[in-house]
């Protein structure tokens, strides 16, 4: 690359967190080089955009952004998840750099000149306030994200996830990358690649720094949250145990996490001092489906009488937690019992807030070649028992408008348990 260029504009496309930290670590990494961080691609000489591929709307969403870059006079370069994820479709409508996330330390050899090294720079902990591609759609986008955040809140509560990842004294430490799991569903993999934990004393110093800062909110996160550790011998109750030992006003959410782990962990957990396990205010397990059958072809933990039990567990030792969860809906071959066998998981364990998902296939991943496929119009059926269920037994939802229906847009359903019973 011309070593001459110094304007580059970065922007990332998807909900993800990690990828969102590693745009913001791509503009720390170009900013110390000397590079001018522009707010618009008409002003940059580099654009460099992290698209996303985990569903086929981001993939969609991710492609057309690649296209629309290209008409800038800049040279492009893709990152993030969408080059190993969608490999044949984007090399259809781009032919220029690319580097995929667990390749991302590589970056360097796109900026040979840089002298300070991209695995030199520390690990991100907050985001990049992002400016929209367009300034037109940028306004609307802020009205909607505005509207959107206000309904999140009114339907989901203060202490949803989501609601928290908004608020400005929140902390983001990413304990790892790569993922142990290998879900038929799940094209992200590819991209991710395999476990790379963070090494204990880094994540202590880190989370000792946002203390410093005075955040409150510490969210700990990784592609594989609950496999933290294992290839360093240590483990994700050793860190909870080192990064609640600190004195302060602070909360710990442990997000991603996969209920194979908390059926590992939830005996030690047992172990950490009350006064320690008070910090830990969050969890995010996405269970995904309540039907052993359905779990056994998803290629994940299937023993769903073990995933109960630990659950019943894990709220009996943090009962002021909140349990987050998502589930996907119309995974190949799900029958009406499966999915009802999910919608009453939900009903016997009551998570404080999730969501259900439409599956949608993704290139390359085993669940593409499982048949038969549950069609877009059961899938909305199902979807509309669901809120009717869910309703009956304590729950509030909050569904995507119909006009979803007819586009590449999974069906989705948010829900929060309403422990006064109120609708």
């Amino acid at each position: 690359m011309d070593g001459k260029t110094k304007s580059v504009y970065v922007f990332e496309s998807s909900g993800c967190i990690r990828r969102k930290l590693d745009a913001k670590k791509i503009i720390v990494y170009l900013s110390k080089n000397g590079y001018q961080i522009v707010d618009k691609p008409s002003e940059a000489d580099v654009i460099v955009f992290v698209g996303c591929g985990v569903t086929t709307e981001f993939a969609e969403y991710s492609l057309n952004l690649v296209k629309k870059f290209q008409q800038y006079n800049a040279e492009l370069i893709v990152a993030g998840c969408i080059p190993a994820i969608e490999e044949e479709r984007l090399n259809k409508i781009f032919s220029g750099k690319r580097i995929s996330t667990k390749d991302l330390d590589k970056i360097d050899e796109l900026f040979p000149g840089n002298k300070i090294k991209f695995r030199d720079v520390d690990d991100q902990n907050c985001y990049y306030d992002y400016r929209y591609v367009d300034p037109t759609l940028g306004f609307i986008f802020t009205v909607f994200d505005k509207i959107n955040s206000f309904k999140i809140r009114n339907y989901l509560g203060a202490f949803s996830y989501k609601t928290i990842m908004r608020e400005k004294n929140v902390f983001v430490i990413r304990v790892g990358w790569g993922c142990l799991n290998n879900c038929a569903f799940c094209a992200t993999k590819k991209a991710v690649g395999s476990l790379l934990s963070k090494p204990v004393n880094e994540c202590v110093r880190e989370f000792k720094r946002g203390l410093e800062e005075g955040c409150k909110y510490f969210i700990l996160t990784a592609d594989d949250t609950g496999a933290y550790g294992l290839d360093i011998k240590t483990s994700l109750f050793s860190l909870l145990y080192e990064v609640t030992k600190f004195s302060g006003d602070y909360e710990v959410f442990v997000v991603n996490l996969n209920p194979r782990w908390v059926v590992k962990y939830v005996g030690e957990l047992e172990s950490l001092p009350q006064r320690q396990r008070r910090r830990i205010t969050h969890f995010e397990i996405p269970i995904q489906s309540g039907s052993e059958r359905v779990l056994k072809l998803m290629n994940r933990f299937h023993d769903v009488s073990r995933i109960k039990d630990s659950l019943r567990r894990l709220r009996g030792l943090f009962p002021g937690s909140v349990v987050e969860t998502n589930v996907m809906l119309g995974f190949p071959t799900e029958s009406d019992d499966d999915f009802r066998d999910t919608l009453n998981f939900l009903d016997e364990v009551k998570f404080d807030y999730g969501y259900i998902m439409e599956f949608q296939s993704r290139p390359r991943t085993a669940a593409e070649s499982i048949y038969p496929k549950v069609t877009r119009q059961e899938n909305l059926r199902r979807l509309r028992y669901a809120k009717k269920y869910l309703r009956k037994v304590g729950y509030r939802v909050m569904g995507r408008p119909v006009w979803h229906f007819g586009s590449s847009k999974a069906l989705f359903l948010n829900f929060s348990y309403n422990s006064s019973g109120k609708k």
